[in-house]
Order: structure tokens, then C-alpha cells, then sequence
């Protein structure tokens, strides 16, 4: 197909009639990531302004990878990452406009050269074909020694299709971080999309940074409507979180536990900074939304998560006792982020 025909393809992903929408997401399955054309097309699509389009776009990339040959190279297993493990929602939400959600993920915004080497040490590839695994800038240019003739053709398109995927995945991520809401939400689906048909293909680096931004997305944006008394990334967070639901139902055990006593870990720390704002200004009131998304995460469970709440709560309706009845006469509300 020509480039005219998959421009006209990728514009079908934002047409008004959903049939339309979901027959292009189709007909992307026919089509490769190592082709750098469709690449940039679901890329365009994903951080389109259209709600549809960036949910169509997010499709088509999943039809592509369920067509895709079965990944036969080894990923290697590695201890969960530190910054995953050590999660810390204070640093996240005191770094200015989330940069940290690019400070603590450097095996996704890495330089090509750290890039090379990641993907080097958990594709189990290099070895074999005799060249580092992530292409330099110029995606041409391979080492003079290797024949690409001496290996098996299945052997040479398995390892063009991973690397395209890798390389497709590395460019998804850092969109989590981006100031624009349709970015960050086209990316989330488009990761729900990939862990759910393509787990097994990250190297568990990558999965660890996929996890950590999720979280990262999280924590900003429900801490951002909390404190605002908005909704604005209301289906930001819905999407991350079903994203992260995918990577613990994939995922092995111990990256199972920990995601949940971190995510168990940010609750307490958002909990403890809304509790220490109200105890230094004494005219801060929560509204009715506010309080119900608290009483929310109650888990009997997760003991220190419920004390810390109950503690909250005392002081929220000893502080307006009427909230909940919606008799709270002009409070003085939070503003968003001013707790930073």
C-alpha cells in the first residue's frame, strides 16, 4: 500500500461512523511497526484531539501486535527496579510540572546509547546476531561484520519485529508524561493495549518504567482534581488504571505485591499531605466530593491506609460538620496543587 493509501487509512481513524473506525483498526493489523510509516500514523492518531480517534488509533495498534509473529528471543528475569519499589508520591508531586515522571525513568527517556545498552542486556540477541540491539540514529547503519544472509529469514524478521516493537513502546511511554491530557490519555490506552497482548515481549526494565509511569500519572492527576474539586483527568486516570490492571494480571508475583503495597504506600502519603495542609491552615474545609473520594479507599485490608483516613475525616467534620448534607457555607477549598 502506498503512503497516500495508509494516510487515507490513518484518517479513517477519526471519522464520525464507528464502523468505519473499527474497520481501519482492522486493516492496521495487516501492517508492521518496523515500517516507519504506519508508525508515525498511530502515533499521530494517538495524540489526536479526538476522543475516538486516539481510542481507534489505540485498537489499531493492538490488531497489529496480535498479528505479529510470536516472540521466540529470551527476556531476561531481573530483580524489580528500585524506583518502582521505592516509590515516593511527595517527590512526584513537589517536582514542578511532573518532571519527575522523566527524572525517575531513565531507561525510557535514556540517550541512545543507555538505550542500546538496556535493551542489549534482556533481549539475549546481540550475542547471537553480533550487533547492539536498539539502532543508532541512523537506523542504517549496522556493523560491517555482520551477513545478515548467515541467518535464518524467520530468525532475521522475529528480531526486526521485536526491536520495531521495542522501539514503538520507547516513544508511547514519555507521551504519559506530557502536559496534554489527550496525550497522556491516547498513551495510557494504547499501553493497556500492549500489556494486555504483549507482556511477554518487554524486557522487564521497560515493564518496571511502564509500571512506574502509570503510577507517576496517577498520582498527579487524581492529587490535581482532589485538591481542584474537578474531574478534568478523570479518563486519564480510569485508563492508567486499567493499564495497570493488565500489568498485575500479567505480571509475576513479586512485582504483583509490590505494586499493590506501593499504590497502598502513595494512599497513606496523599492522605498524610491533605492532613497536614488542613492542620496548618485552619480555614481549609473539603467538599463532599473530596470527602467521598477519601472514605473511597477505605480497604480493610490495608490498616495504616484506614487509620490514616479515619484521622483525616475527624478533622475534616469536626471542622465542617455539615459537609456531607451539603450545608458547607463558602468554604475556604484547597487550590490545586498548593500544597507542592
Amino acid at each position: 500500500m502506498g503512503d497516500s493509501r495508509l494516510n487515507h487509512l490513518g484518517s479513517v481513524l477519526e471519522s464520525k461512523n464507528s464502523a468505519l473506525r473499527r474497520e481501519a483498526a482492522v486493516a492496521f493489523g495487516k501492517y508492521c511497526l518496523s515500517d516507519d510509516k504506519v508508525s508515525e500514523i498511530l502515533l499521530k492518531y494517538i495524540c489526536s484531539t479526538s476522543w475516538d480517534a486516539r481510542v481507534a488509533a489505540a485498537e489499531a495498534v493492538q490488531h497489529l501486535l496480535k498479528n505479529m509473529e510470536p516472540f521466540s528471543g529470551k527476556i531476561e528475569v531481573v530483580p524489580i527496579s528500585a524506583a518502582l519499589r521505592d516509590i515516593d508520591a511527595v517527590h512526584v508531586l513537589k517536582t514542578e510540572d511532573g518532571a519527575a515522571l522523566t527524572a525517575s525513568t531513565s531507561g525510557v527517556r535514556a540517550n541512545p546509547q543507555q538505550q542500546r545498552q538496556v535493551l542489549d542486556q534482556h533481549l539475549d540477541m546481540s550475542a547471537v546476531i553480533g550487533i547492539t540491539s536498539l539502532l543508532t540514529t541512523d537506523t542504517s547503519k549496522l556493523s560491517a561484520d555482520v551477513k545478515v544472509e548467515d541467518f535464518e529469514e524467520t530468525d532475521r524478521v522475529n528480531y526486526s519485529s521485536q526491536l520495531a516493537f521495542l522501539r514503538f513502546l520507547c516513544r508511547i511511554l514519555p507521551l504519559l508524561a506530557d502536559q496534554r491530557w489527550q496525550f497522556r490519555h491516547g498513551a495510557a490506552i494504547t499501553t493497556a493495549k500492549i500489556l494486555s497482548t504483549s507482556y511477554s515481549r518487554i524486557p522487564l526494565p521497560l515493564v518496571d518504567n511502564c509500571a512506574l509511569q502509570l503510577m507517576h500519572v496517577l498520582i498527579l492527576d487524581q492529587f490535581n482534581d482532589f485538591v481542584s474539586g474537578r474531574s478534568a483527568t478523570a479518563p486519564v486516570r480510569e485508563t492508567c488504571a486499567q493499564a495497570l490492571g493488565h500489568f498485575l494480571h500479567k505480571t509475576d508475583s513479586e512485582r504483583q505485591t509490590v505494586l499493590r503495597s506501593g499504590m497502598d504506600a502513595l494512599a497513606v502519603d496523599l492522605t498524610s499531605i491533605v492532613e497536614t495542609w488542613m492542620r496548618l491552615q485552619e480555614s481549609v474545609t473539603l467538599t463532599r466530593e473530596q470527602i467521598m473520594t477519601i472514605v473511597s479507599m477505605v480497604d480493610e485490608q490495608f490498616q495504616s491506609r484506614s487509620q490514616k483516613i479515619v484521622t483525616l475525616l475527624f478533622i475534616a467534620f469536626k471542622r465542617d460538620s455539615g459537609v456531607l448534607n451539603g450545608e458547607a457555607s463558602s468554604p475556604s477549598h484547597i487550590n490545586c496543587l498548593s500544597c507542592c
